[in-house]
């Protein structure tokens, strides 16, 4: 089996505040160069982050044939909490609205309208509160999204841009059905090692073109500068 399908220690595992196990450390430059030369090195900008995209969903792809996971269509459990990307991620969501039937991408555009008006909206008393720092912006949006639907979550639990979604969205897996009750840790407890590479190119990528890394709520970067024109203008 390839070193990418090779799982992290997600006892271990940073978003859940530890560092990356011995081991993990260990192999990591070796699945990071096997997955670089799965790259062109030809691309970069939105266009690598696409690739990385196409990448990361082959290495996926073998992940779920060989193994027996709980994840399927309609469910959208992970959903349900804060969803962050960058803003070369959310350049590719805006080219896909914008591709999409002219109808399909006003409704789109009108989700992520109504979803940046109440961010703002709770931005807006949360500051008359407490102060916000940039360190506490990411521990604020996780407790606000604690349970709120994605926006472009269909009735149908589908998710609408589904070629275009982040790189969270992309590595979440789950080896056991997801319900309420049960934590973040523990309902999304696999992570692939090559997953983990993945996001951090992509973040290396956007701190490169953008001068700077920011994650932040897909509704927030609709009231951005760079996209207030295309979501709210």
């Amino acid at each position: 089996m390839s070193n990418l399908l090779r799982e992290m220690d997600m006892k271990m595992h940073p978003i859940h505040g530890g560092k990356l196990s011995e081991a993990d450390v260990l192999i990591f430059p070796e699945i990071e160069a096997e997955f670089q030369a799965k790259l062109s090195g030809q691309k970069s900008g939105a266009d690598l982050v696409q690739e990385i995209y196409d990448c990361i969903d082959e290495i996926n792809r073998d992940y779920y044939n060989s193994h027996s996971l709980a994840c399927h269509r309609g469910c959208g459990f992970c959903c349900r909490q804060l969803i962050c990307c960058t803003a070369l991620e959310m350049e590719l969501i805006v080219k896909f609205i914008r591709s999409r039937p002219r109808a399909i991408g006003r409704v789109l555009m009108k989700q992520m309208k109504k979803e940046a008006l109440w961010l703002n909206r709770q931005m807006i008393s949360a500051s008359g509160k407490f102060a916000i720092s940039c360190g506490q912006q990411l521990q604020f949006f996780a407790r606000i999204y604690q349970g709120r639907v994605c926006p472009f979550l269909s009735q149908e639990q589908v998710c609408l841009i589904y070629p275009a979604r982040p790189i969270d969205c992309r590595i979440a897996k789950a080896d056991h059905p997801c319900s309420e009750g049960v934590s973040k840790k523990d309902s999304l407890g696999i992570r692939l090692i090559a997953d983990q590479v993945a996001s951090n190119l992509i973040m290396d990528e956007d701190k490169r073109i953008n001068r700077k890394m920011q994650l932040s709520p897909l509704a927030n970067w609709a009231a951005s500068p760079k996209f207030y024109r295309t979501f709210l203008g």
